[in-house]
């Protein structure tokens, strides 16, 4: 399920964390000016279109105990799972 620019707008204003992430990113990717509103912020952007772009992915990790393989439409990658713990690689 993805929100529309309403939903992103309040979720963003009910969280004093998203509000300063948002500003960070303004600031950054839009040369932010004071006064951009939350609504001009998610616009500008489009945070909509993106979270919809994420809920229509159809993807998925799996693991079997000694591959990580990621499954989406035409792109299917796989890695061996390997952790940086000692004695969970080698004979350590």
């Amino acid at each position: 399920m993805w929100l529309d620019e309403r939903g992103i707008c309040r979720a963003i204003d009910a969280s004093q964390f998203l509000q300063a992430e948002l500003r960070s990113v303004a600031q950054i990717r839009l040369w932010w000016m004071s006064g951009y509103s939350t609504e001009r912020i998610v616009r500008e952007l489009g945070l909509a279109e993106t979270a919809q772009r994420i809920a229509r992915r159809q993807a998925s990790l799996l693991f079997n105990g000694r591959h990580l393989r990621w499954v989406e439409t035409n792109n299917d990658r796989s890695w061996p799972a390997i952790s940086g713990k000692r004695g969970y690689t080698s004979p350590e």
